[in-house]
């Protein structure tokens, strides 16, 4: 698991377990297997929720709470996305509490992958999460937020300062499955070499 707090200044901490490289996706990697993840495909999310939970387990912090970023055409969690299940299976395993239903989306955002400069990818997400459910005390807890893949820190920054309004003496934590890179610094191995 890979360290990212210093580039996330809002969060108690922040982790990711590899690599994504848009350009670099030979079958079987793990770039080609976060995908299959984003696309529901039930065997690879099965697998990457094993890995998480092991290396989250590996962290020794217990997280109170968690929830998870929307997609960009999401406005509610469905129940149906593979973060859904990961957080489903993370609750099981790790005795949290997983509500995505504390937020939602005031619109549909262009996926940010495809919006070239920071500053866009601001504008896009500015005021657009919203608290919807005020039925749990985030106050003086540990919420893990979870996401299938960064690219910047735009969509993290958005949710946090949302859950700050509300909740301003939460500990947030980010848990991220892949993060954006554009050419490969290392071999992008198979899931199933980290998966028994």
């Amino acid at each position: 698991m890979i360290k990212i707090y210093s580039e996330f200044k809002l969060l108690s901490g922040a982790w990711h377990l590899d690599y994504y490289y848009k350009n670099y996706r030979p079958l079987g990697s793990f770039s080609d297997n976060l995908l299959k993840f984003k696309n529901n495909q039930n065997e690879i999310v099965n697998k990457w929720s094993i890995w998480a939970k092991d290396e989250i387990l590996e962290l020794g912090i217990h997280f109170d709470y968690i929830i998870r970023a929307l997609g960009s055409d999401e406005l509610q969690p469905s129940g149906m996305k593979s973060l859904d299940y990961l957080g489903q299976y993370l609750q099981l395993k790790l005795g949290s509490l997983y509500i995505p239903e504390i937020l939602q989306k005031k619109r549909i955002t262009p996926a940010i992958h495809t919006l070239t400069s920071l500053k866009e990818r601001d504008a896009a997400l500015s005021g657009v999460y919203k608290v919807v459910n005020q039925n749990y005390n985030l106050n003086i807890k540990k919420i893990l937020i979870l996401d299938d893949m960064i690219t910047t820190e735009a969509t993290i920054r958005a949710i946090c300062m949302t859950l700050y309004k509300v909740w301003p003496s939460g500990n947030y934590y980010l848990f991220c499955l892949g993060k954006s890179e554009e050419y490969p610094m290392i071999i992008d191995c198979n899931i199933d070499d980290f998966i028994i």
